[in-house]
């Protein structure tokens, strides 16, 4: 689905534009997909993201790895310890952090889910050669770090 409605002017918002609707359909797409399994798209990332990391990671880390607000991770992380998801525990001279990691009930769901997941995405990018992928994953990659940069002005409202 490819929007031709609009015209643009400049081939700069053409590839923005077109970036934020991959972005509302995959979103779309996920929520699909986690809609009748027991955890949330949301969810699902931190587990991952908790059961592949080398060491239990701080909350902080979670927010700034899934560049999701503090305050998000939060209710997020309490929901998933009391569904016996995450374990939290303390990090040794610092009572403000908080450590995370997947309980064994946590890590069987990503071990079931994460199958069909991965065939949903290759099926996404099916029609990209290997090249193709690097390129795109390289111009994402381009684009996040300018919007990092942006990103604080645009906060304090300046442009």
């Amino acid at each position: 689905m490819q929007h031709k409605i609009l015209k643009f002017e400049m081939a700069e918002h053409e590839a923005v534009m077109n970036v934020w609707w991959t972005g509302v359909l995959l979103k779309k797409m996920s929520g699909w997909f986690f809609r009748d399994r027991p955890v949330s798209p949301a969810q699902f990332n931190i587990l991952m993201l908790l059961t592949y990391a080398e060491k239990p990671l701080t909350q902080r880390e979670v927010s700034d790895r899934l560049l999701v607000d503090q305050s998000n991770v939060t209710g997020l992380v309490e929901r998933m310890a009391k569904a016996g998801l995450i374990r939290r525990g303390d990090v040794p001279g610092d009572r403000r952090c908080v450590l995370l990691e997947t309980t064994e009930l946590g890590r069987r769901l990503v071990t079931e889910i994460e199958p069909e997941y991965l065939d949903l995405i290759r099926s996404l990018v099916r029609k990209f050669s290997p090249g193709e992928l690097r390129l795109l994953n390289d111009f994402m990659v381009r684009l996040q770090a300018e919007a990092v940069q942006v990103e604080p002005a645009l906060e304090d409202g300046r442009k």
